[in-house]
């Protein structure tokens, strides 16, 4: 046999050395990601547990409701996470029908317009379907310019595809996906004094004492009866998707 010969079967004999310790290697490393020996199988598995699988929120819950109820003594947190979710899909369904703005709070139908009014002129149209909203917290809580918004981060699964004519531009229409929204609700203090950083109370017109808690029609120092500091309800104002 000449070298000439020697030398291609080496070489031939390393290449496929090579790949099958990359080949075993690769196996192993689907084994202990994915469970099984394919890595295209692992990862159609893993795309499969992920559009099923609801997406953490952030969950400030705990450290921004006793807040909001200092704040707002009457505030009902389970009531407020119920419409929230409401309102939430009624955005969805607005986007994709246009149907319902009538019934979304003002600033959010009119996003909702303008979100549409921008698919119009781009020709595409947009369709969510089996929306599932799975858990809804608090992600913050912030009170500025006499306005207190509260921000709601909302766990989501629905089917989502964006058409242009009969073409699918993006989305799937059988597979789920999973993904987070924020709805802020938001609420004026007082009109006259929005634009004060320092506009979150108000005083006792009998004693003088500071009144703390928002929504007091009593002050807790005297018991005399106050006017409440807050007079608009709380309005949901924006809409996003958290990527």
């Amino acid at each position: 046999m000449s070298i000439g010969i020697i030398v291609v079967v080496s070489l031939l004999a390393a290449v496929l050395i090579v790949v099958a310790v990359a080949r075993y290697r690769l196996r192993q490393m689907s084994r202990a990601v994915f469970g099984v020996d394919s890595f295209t199988q692992g990862l159609a598995l893993q795309q499969q547990r992920l559009a099923v699988t609801p997406k953490s929120v952030s969950g400030m819950t705990k450290i921004y409701l006793p807040q909001v109820q200092r704040d707002f003594p009457e505030f009902n947190y389970q009531q407020t996470v119920r419409d929230t979710q409401q309102v939430l899909q009624k955005m969805l369904l607005a986007l994709s029908t246009g149907k319902g703005l009538e019934e979304l709070p003002s600033q959010l139908a009119s996003q909702a317009r303008q979100h549409l009014e921008d698919l119009r002129q781009q020709g595409r149209d947009e369709t969510f379907q089996d929306v599932q909203v799975h858990q809804t917290e608090i992600a913050r809580y912030r009170k500025h310019q006499g306005t207190c918004v509260i921000t709601f981060q909302s766990a989501v699964g629905h089917l989502h595809w964006i058409t242009q004519g009969d073409r699918l531009v993006s989305g799937s229409r059988d597979q789920p996906r999973q993904t987070k929204y924020e709805l802020e609700l938001c609420y004026v203090q007082d009109p006259e004094k929005a634009g004060d950083a320092n506009a979150v109370g108000t005083t006792c017109p009998n004693c003088g004492a500071p009144v703390t808690q928002l929504g007091s029609h009593k002050c807790e120092y005297c018991g005399g009866v106050v006017e409440p500091v807050n007079i608009r309800c709380w309005q949901y104002q924006h809409f996003r998707e958290v990527v």
